[in-house]
């Protein structure tokens, strides 16, 4: 049995807006813009002053700082991805930091391991888009020799039109799904007001179709505003579930489809939950999308 916590007493929580993973993120943009060549040699002005003044010393560190802003600002040149370098490169400045007394040649040894991670994590990892495949057998749906292919998307997060989208969107078609729902986390959190990036999300979910329909809710408070998700969305066969329900038939079942708008207030989304009428929904196949 799992055990229910109470989150009453609980004030802050990620992914909503106002979160310190949000403050920190917010107040550092400015940082981004600093020309490259300037925060480059700031960095290691930083790493001469760690270093007690001497400029000699001072190199090897400044150099694995400055070949992470390298890795970090040469991502939007090769059209992989489009987020600023100067704040994330500080935070791993941070992280190396801590290893900056190591002895050879232990120091270069930690410090090449941190730029092998750093060239997974930006260059490797995000565009590795995987298909997980799980297969749900249940008494109340009607039996058939054609199960339904349910796709769930979640999490794009997108700066601009890459080949990252444009593989999804291949798979998707590849897929031929019965039905879409995407749990929400359309844009990027350094591009919410970037039209830009609006119009490209629009071109790349224009093109999910499934026959039953495209279905979505609202992600993160923090990267889905309240509110922004009529206009991005606006005039698309997409329909947004706001602690709602849609029903559709798949082969003589009724299939009912809850959407939750998660605030990332679990005693908020509890009580949501609490108040749907169970009677109603005895009997019926119900799939909750949050």
């Amino acid at each position: 049995m799992i055990e229910k916590k109470d989150f009453s007493t609980q004030k802050v929580y990620p992914g909503v807006s106002g979160n310190p993973f949000d403050v920190i993120l917010h107040r550092f943009e400015w940082l981004q813009q600093i020309p490259l060549p300037i925060f480059g040699a700031l960095l290691y002005l930083v790493s001469v002053a760690l270093h007690g003044g001497n400029w000699i010393n001072a190199i090897p560190l400044a150099a694995f700082w400055i070949g992470d802003l390298l890795l970090l600002a040469a991502l939007p040149w090769t059209r992989r991805s489009f987020g600023p370098a100067n704040p994330p490169t500080l935070l791993l400045a941070v992280m190396r930091g801590i290893f900056a007394w190591l002895p050879s040649p232990w120091f270069y040894i930690i410090q090449s391991i941190g730029t092998i991670l750093v060239i997974y994590a930006f260059w490797i990892e995000p565009f590795e888009i995987q298909i997980t495949r799980q297969t749900f057998v249940s008494p109340n749906l009607s039996k058939s020799e054609k199960p339904l292919r349910l796709l769930h998307i979640g999490d794009l997060h997108i700066e601009r039109l890459t080949q990252r989208e444009i593989k999804l969107n291949a798979l998707i078609q590849d897929l031929n799904p019965d039905i879409i729902l995407f749990s929400g986390d359309f844009l990027n959190l350094s591009y919410l007001h970037d039209e830009r990036a609006s119009q490209d999300v629009r071109r790349v979910v224009s093109r999910w179709i499934a026959p039953l329909g495209v279905f979505a809710v609202s992600g993160s408070p923090a990267v889905d505003l309240p509110g922004t998700l009529p206009d991005l969305l606006s005039n698309l066969p997409i329909t947004v579930l706001e602690n709602e329900c849609k029903s559709f038939g798949w082969n003589g079942s009724s299939i009912h489809l809850f959407g939750l708008s998660c605030s990332h207030h679990p005693q908020r989304d509890a009580e949501i939950l609490a108040g749907l009428n169970n009677d109603n929904l005895k009997g019926l196949k119900t799939v909750f999308l949050s």
